[in-house]
């Protein structure tokens, strides 16, 4: 059967584009850079082997890109693909998928074409009036949208591998009955409730606290006063400033480092794409064709925009349908393909664009200009020279990290050697060495390391370091004097939480007094209080304030649809009304218990599997070309 799957090809249904969206395993073709030279470098390697390649993970990072962007339509911007790293978790994902398929082999771990035939014969999508939708249509769908079979069955059989592998792994996980009650009653008991929140800003008076009050406030709360963990080590930092008059960039270096990487530096064509579009569904598809081949023989470059503003169907159509210099790439691969055919001011056929038929014209096309040696020289300059920098500091601080052994203690090693250090003292995570490192890199390196560890290299903002953790100050209470302004504060707030206490009592018994919604509504308004719904959970916080001893009983005991007595936290009081209470019996546990206990072990066997696979992970030897990586991002990122 999979090899008429990969043979086959007659009819298509544009309608399974909804289909092969919510299958979800990300094979959705895109490609946005057609035709253009694909670089074979080894991106990743495991074990010295060559694993991942530019154009793997290239067409992996486009296609993920395009996903979000089709989900997110114009939120996704380029701050979110670096903020969320989409690149590098894409990387890793690959990464570990090989390396599922590494651990799945010592295992003797295989899947068959049978079991690859079963999953795609019953996958919930494919199927048509409880059937499978048929090889010739499922296997037209593959091929209009530009997926290979042969990949596709690929992650099909990846898919089936790592569930057989997680199962072999995590066969020993089990829930025992009581865990299974308890995580039944967290998740099962509910209430829901509207609260009215007091804040301490509420209270304008002046209050103070004397020394005595304080004392015995710290006394009583000296659990509340543990300082940070914190770490001190030795560093010897040099800063690219001192060494770059031992460097020089040649003429000769700028010439051949520009003919090298001229393709970087081409100036690409430019186009601007404005589109109509209409709409059509199953029914439609035949009359909303006619109308768009009728519209196209009256369209010309100077009623394009007003053409659109009046008839087109999608978001752009307020602005004449203009799509910009950008935005157009993410069009269906049709649309697209007929975008690098057209010339300047030309106007497409009808296209189907799969939610609808698509018109376009190219209002401005600027070609692509060579670029100029005089246009990049300062940035040219500036980068080899960095590269300059790093290479001769790392080499120096190299001859030195080689005299070092395991257990040398830095700052005396290089006392004879005449090489000064930075003793950083006890710093917290993120914390700057002064003079050396404002932006924190070092501190948040000493705190994934291990005492007297010396780590080599350390890159910062300025330049790169040896460093050597030399002690951890672990948490402890911290001395009155030192914590006294702290203290003061937390006082201060206790009293205003104890006037609000005061204040939402009242109002409590004011709103239970009330049955006039319109009442209520305005008592809060005048008090600029409001009431708003929320969920509280067995055993959770509720929301994000502090947690609150005995909250279960005070939730769980509410008189339903009554303003409760004010709830004290330590930054707010609330007064809540519930307005359904749930709490499940054990008849309940025992009618859920198979269902339950199944949703239940599959979460705790996927998480056993995630902490499995992350140290098998760290047993492999991986090797990351960064450059290329870089190189990959500052192509696909612009495009997004």
């Amino acid at each position: 059967m999979l090899r008429q799957m990969r043979n086959n090809f007659r009819h298509y249904s544009w309608m399974l584009w909804l289909v092969i969206i919510s299958f979800g395993i990300g094979f959705i073709a895109y490609d946005a850079f057609r035709g253009e030279k694909r670089v074979k470098s080894t991106l990743a390697s495991i074990d010295g082997d060559d694993v991942i390649s530019y154009s793997e993970y290239y067409d992996e990072l486009a296609r993920t890109l395009k996903n979000y962007k089709d989900q997110m339509g114009g939120n996704f911007n380029k701050s979110m693909i670096l903020q969320w790293q989409i690149p590098e978790s894409v990387l890793n994902g690959m990464v570990n998928r090989l390396i599922v398929q590494k651990e799945a082999q010592k295992m003797n771990i295989d899947v068959s074409e049978d079991e690859i035939k079963s999953r795609i014969l019953n996958y919930p999508n494919f199927q048509v009036k409880g059937k499978f939708m048929g090889v010739e249509r499922f296997q037209a769908f593959l091929q209009y949208q530009g997926i290979d079979s042969r990949t596709f069955e690929d992650q099909i059989k990846n898919e089936i591998l790592q569930e057989k592998l997680q199962l072999l792994v995590t066969a020993s996980v089990i829930i025992d009955e009581t865990t299974l009650q308890e995580k039944y009653r967290k998740e099962k008991d509910k209430v829901e409730l509207d609260y009215i929140s007091f804040n301490p800003e509420r209270v304008k008076q002046a209050l103070e606290a004397g020394d005595q009050e304080l004392s015995e406030y710290y006394m009583a709360n000296k659990n509340r006063f543990k300082s940070e963990e914190k770490r001190s080590g030795t560093i010897i930092a040099y800063n690219f400033d001192n060494f770059k008059k031992e460097i020089k960039v040649t003429e000769k270096e700028i010439y051949e480092y520009f003919q090298n990487n001229k393709a970087n530096f081409i100036i690409p064509e430019k186009l601007k794409v404005s589109r109509i579009l209409l709409k059509y569904d199953a029914a439609t598809r035949e009359e909303v064709f006619k109308k768009v081949d009728a519209l196209r023989a009256e369209l010309n470059k100077d009623n394009f925009a007003d053409k659109a503003k009046e008839v087109s169907q999608d978001e752009k159509a307020q602005f004449g349908g203009d799509y910009g210099y950008n935005e157009w790439t993410n069009f269906t691969q049709q649309e697209r393909t007929m975008i690098e055919s057209m010339d300047e001011f030309s106007i497409s056929t009808p296209i189907d664009a799969q939610q609808g038929f698509s018109i376009l014209m190219i209002t401005e096309k600027t070609p692509a200009q060579d670029p100029i040696l005089n246009d990049h020289r300062n940035n040219i300059l500036v980068n080899l020279e960095q590269e300059k920098l790093n290479n001769l500091v790392t080499e120096k601080l190299n001859k030195i990290y080689s005299t070092l052994e395991k257990n040398d203690n830095l700052e005396t090693k290089t006392i004879d050697m005449g090489i000064k250090t930075v003793n950083t003292g006890f710093i917290r995570s993120g914390d700057v060495v002064k003079n050396v490192d404002e932006m924190g890199y070092i501190s948040r390196r000493l705190f994934s390391m291990k005492e007297n560890e010396i780590a080599f290299p350390v890159s910062y903002m300025r330049g790169i370091a040896i460093v050597q953790l030399n002690k951890i100050q672990t948490p402890g209470i911290e001395p009155f004097d030192k914590v006294k302004d702290k203290v003061k504060l937390q006082v201060i707030n206790k009293k205003k939480v104890d006037l609000l206490k005061t204040e939402a009592s009242l109002l409590s018994a004011e709103l239970n007094s009330q049955t006039d919604p319109k009442k209520i509504e305005d008592l809060l308004k005048a008090k600029d209080l409001k009431s708003e719904p929320s969920t509280y959970s067995r055993g959770n916080r509720f929301l994000q304030f502090s947690n609150q001893k005995g909250l279960d009983d005070t939730m769980f005991t509410l008189a339903e649809n009554r303003y409760s007595s004010p709830i004290a936290f330590d930054d707010r009081v609330i007064i809540v009304k519930a307005k359904k209470i749930t709490v499940k019996t054990p008849t309940d546990f025992q009618n859920d218990r198979t269902e339950f206990y199944n949703q239940k072990i599959m979460e705790n066997r996927n998480t056993f599997f995630r902490t499995y696979m992350s140290k098998k992970i760290d047993s492999y030897n991986i090797n990351y070309n960064t450059e290329l990586m870089e190189k990959i991002k500052k192509e696909v990122l612009p495009r997004f």
